[in-house]
């Protein structure tokens, strides 16, 4: 078939994005060499590769709006599902624990002695250099307030930057443990700019070695002016005599110490079960033997 008899394809219809009226075709310079009747190419694309569509000049600065504003768009969807991954990443790093989800502000039981601690973890922005020593009974809910701090954090770091480190979250048993399998040498998630939670800093066993563990990580982080959250059942003399002078000094040096209050959530908790499971299997509480009982 010759070019020149060619019967171009039939333009399908396109409306403007600003007024909905149809634009007018027009074939493309060339169409014939893009247009071969029966070819593998399909029909829908043939079109495309055939025709292009006249503007309306009335409605070219609506349309360009639209287009801006479909770009944007498209680009907060980009950046707010690179948020939700690098999230998803974060609480699924080892370290964490399993019911992660459920540590947050809103589900943190506030009695009036720790109102204000509350209030003040949540008024830490993304930009301040120092952070916090909880210090309380063990069950006051100081690794709840921690990591529903740590959660909080990474909100305001992703929202100004989808690359920026997150919160590092360890149990000092296991920040030892890792330091020593890497031959004394400071985890990278340590020596980050974004606040590192250590977790019941006191419980493990005290020797010179960890001592000198941690003389290095406060030291490091109090240099660099990195802000550190800290939580221990223990006292200020208490840490003072089980670490050294020298070290509690550091942690002071970059966090504000908060003593905490309240009863064992997890005794509360344990026994909420129990009396459920007890009452499922039909059975009662033993009740508590009085004090002048024999």
């Amino acid at each position: 078939m010759n070019q020149q008899t060619l019967t171009p394809p039939v333009a399908p219809e396109q409306r403007c994005e600003a007024c909905n009226k149809p634009r007018t075709p027009r074939l493309k310079p060339g169409w014939e060499a893009n247009y071969r009747p029966g070819s593998i190419v399909p029909a829908a694309f043939a079109v495309v590769l055939c025709y292009e569509y006249d503007e309306h000049p009335e409605c070219a600065s609506a349309v360009e709006r639209i287009r801006i504003d479909e770009e944007r768009r498209r680009k907060a969807e980009e950046i707010q599902k690179q948020r939700t991954d690098r999230l998803t990443q974060w609480k699924q790093r080892p370290n964490f624990p399993r019911d992660l989800e459920r540590k947050t502000f809103q589900t943190f039981k506030v009695i009036p002695e720790n109102e204000r601690v509350v209030r003040l973890l949540q008024s830490w922005r993304s930009n301040d250099d120092f952070g916090f020593l909880l210090m309380g009974p063990a069950g006051c809910g100081k690794s709840h307030l921690a990591l529903a701090f740590a959660q909080s954090v990474s909100h305001q770091i992703l929202a100004r930057s989808t690359q920026a480190p997150l919160p590092a979250y360890y149990p000092v048993t296991e920040l030892l443990a890792e330091i020593k399998r890497g031959d004394f040498e400071l985890p990278e998630r340590v020596r980050i700019a974004a606040p590192v939670i250590l977790d019941d800093l006191g419980t493990e066993h005290i020797t010179e070695w960890s001592r000198e563990v941690f003389y290095r990580v406060f030291d490091y982080r109090l240099s660099q002016r990195f802000p550190t959250i800290v939580t221990t059942n223990l006292t200020m003399d208490e840490l003072k005599e089980r670490l050294h002078e020298r070290i509690v000094s550091r942690i002071v040096g970059q966090c504000i110490p908060i003593t905490m209050k309240g009863k064992d959530h997890r005794s509360e908790e344990i026994m909420a079960r129990f009396r459920m499971i007890s009452a499922r299997a039909g059975t009662t509480l033993p009740q508590k033997k009085e004090a002048n009982s024999a």
